[in-house]
C-alpha cells in the first residue's frame, strides 16, 4: 500500500511516534577475539567499548561496520569456529602456585585435626626409627 506524504509527516512529527522510535533503539554487542589469546577467551564488547580501546581496536571495529554497510559481510569470519581451536594440543610446562582458600569453621577444625594426626604419625615413625637404630 502506498502512503501519502502527509501521513508520513504526521507520523514523524507525532510525539508518540517519536517516543516509540527512541524506545526501539538497539545497541549491538560484538564478539571479539583478542590477538594472542585463544578462542576460549572471546568477549562481548559494545561499540563504545571498542571505540574507547586502543587505536587498533577502533580501526578494526570501523572496518567491520564498513563491511556490513557495504554488503561485503561474506568476508567476515563466521562466529562458529572450529572446535579444534579449543582442544589442547600438548602440555608444554608446569608451575606451582600457592592457592589461598577460605575454609569454614567446620572445615578448619577438620583440617587441624587431620594435621595433628599426621604430625603424631610422623613422631611415631621417628621414634620407631630411633629404636631400630639403637642396639
Amino acid at each position: 500500500p502506498e502512503r501519502d506524504s502527509d501521513d508520513e509527516q504526521e507520523e514523524a512529527s507525532s510525539p508518540s511516534r517519536a517516543h516509540h522510535q527512541q524506545a526501539t533503539r538497539i545497541d549491538y554487542e560484538y564478539l571479539v577475539k583478542f590477538k594472542g589469546r585463544s578462542y576460549l577467551h572471546l568477549e562481548w564488547k559494545t561499540a563504545s567499548d571498542l571505540e574507547s580501546m586502543n587505536k587498533s581496536a577502533k580501526n578494526i571495529y570501523r572496518r567491520y561496520i564498513k563491511k556490513i554497510e557495504t554488503g561485503a559481510d561474506d568476508e567476515i569470519e563466521d562466529p562458529e569456529f572450529d572446535p579444534e581451536f579449543i582442544r589442547p594440543e600438548r602440555i608444554v610446562d608446569e608451575k606451582e602456585e600457592e592457592v589461598m582458600e577460605e575454609l569454614s569453621d567446620k572445615e578448619l577444625v577438620e583440617w587441624e585435626k587431620q594435621r595433628e594426626e599426621e604430625m603424631e604419625e610422623d613422631d611415631d615413625d621417628d621414634e620407631e626409627e630411633e629404636e631400630t637404630e639403637s642396639p
